[in-house]
């Protein structure tokens, strides 16, 4: 229930264009907050069957929340690992594999591995 609240909440924030995740993002105080925002919708947005009525614009503002989020804390590895799976769910998977091995880089122990082949393309 937290969750869906905490969803409800973000994407209360965040409906509208790109510069007010970045706005979003400003207004949290740690490094954690932010991080935890970023897993929270993406999770919720890549959910199948998920109880969001949740619209490819709100997935894309999502990933540009969660790419300004992996600018901003440079040393987590949970960002890139979400704009990865954000990208899988809309299909791009080269890029999605570039997003997991900065998240490998990072620190997320199977990332990389789990979705692309050592050459850096996707499985």
């Amino acid at each position: 229930m937290r969750k869906i609240i905490m969803v409800a909440v973000v994407l209360a924030l965040l409906v509208g264009c790109a510069s007010k995740a970045e706005r979003y993002i400003l207004s949290l105080n740690t490094d954690a907050e932010k991080v935890h925002a970023c897993v929270v919708l993406a999770d919720g947005y890549t959910t199948p069957n998920t109880i969001l009525r949740v619209t490819d614009k709100d997935r894309n503002d999502c990933l540009d929340f969660c790419r300004a989020v992996a600018l901003q804390v440079p040393k987590d590895f949970h960002s890139p690992y979400w704009v990865g799976q954000l990208l899988l769910y809309r299909g791009d998977k080269t890029e999605a594999c570039e997003a997991f091995k900065e998240a490998t880089e990072r620190g997320h122990p199977a990332a990389f591995g789990a979705y692309c082949n050592q050459d850096g393309s996707p499985k």
